[in-house]
């Protein structure tokens, strides 16, 4: 490309991509919602603490510490089951607390502790009882 001109079919596909958001948005948000419902619903038997306000987070991800679990005793437990992270995604390359969560003055259990859950329209619902059943495996008696 030349200095100075357009890369004219670049534009032109971020265009028809920005078309088919608007067009598909509310249908994708309405799957990531009930994703989320059902989700929050498996996993109450765990008394999971939410880090941030439920109400006010987007439909397509959670971050949430349950008492007695390790962040990584959970990722490794439920790897293939599903997808998760710990602490947040600033710090998602590397195995350190959430700089976010430590700021918001959390306990440091509920810091080591943190799970983030993200998905799209596309995720495919896990078997919800399974992810839970492990967890509670790992999970560390209360003290």
């Amino acid at each position: 490309m030349r200095p100075g001109t357009l890369p004219v079919p670049l534009i032109a596909g971020l265009g028809a991509a920005a078309r088919l958001a608007l067009r598909d948005h509310h249908e994708r948000e309405q799957y990531c919602t009930v994703f989320k419902a059902q989700l929050l619903e498996a996993f109450a038997p765990l008394n999971p603490e939410f880090n941030g306000d439920p109400a006010r987070t987007m439909p397509h991800a959670v971050n949430l510490s349950v008492p007695g679990l390790d962040a990584e005793a959970a990722m490794l437990a439920v790897k293939d089951l599903i997808a998760i992270s710990n602490g947040s995604a600033c710090t998602s390359q590397r195995y350190e607390p959430s700089h976010v969560l430590t700021a918001v003055a959390l306990p440091e259990d509920r810091v080591r502790g943190a799970l983030r859950i993200s998905w799209s329209h596309l995720t495919p619902v896990p078997d919800w009882s399974a992810v839970v059943d492990r967890l509670a495996r790992v999970r560390q008696p209360a003290a």
